[in-house]
């Protein structure tokens, strides 16, 4: 069984974390309603930056996350999950549909 993993920024510093996401929808708006915890410590992270490990590494044998950009064959694109598989984007339009992420640098995220 494949574990899922996710990062995001906290709410409180704009720091990356990983770990498993928990949304607890009963908070009133205001308040906080994703975190990320890892070994139970819950951390409250920003929804909007909540990116899913697609399960591949990278060249330097780095996680790849959604959201993620990075350099393939010479090119710069944004991995994004469309049609029920992590593919690669570039200007936000599907480009390339089976990927050899191994072969994927990762230069940062569009949260950065």
């Amino acid at each position: 069984m494949r574990e899922i993993i996710f990062k995001a920024k906290t709410a409180y510093d704009n720091e990356w974390i990983c770990g498993s996401l928990v949304v607890d929808e009963w908070k009133p708006q205001h308040l906080s309603t994703h975190f990320i915890t890892k070994r139970n410590k819950k951390t409250s992270v920003s929804a909007r930056t909540v990116c899913q490990f697609i399960g591949s590494y990278s060249i330097d044998n780095e996680m790849i996350y959604e959201w993620d950009k990075v350099l393939f064959n010479e090119e710069e694109f944004t991995i994004v999950f469309f049609d029920g598989k992590f593919i690669l984007a570039k200007n936000g339009k599907p480009y390339i549909y089976n990927p050899k992420f191994e072969l994927c640098k990762v230069i940062g995220n569009i949260h950065d």
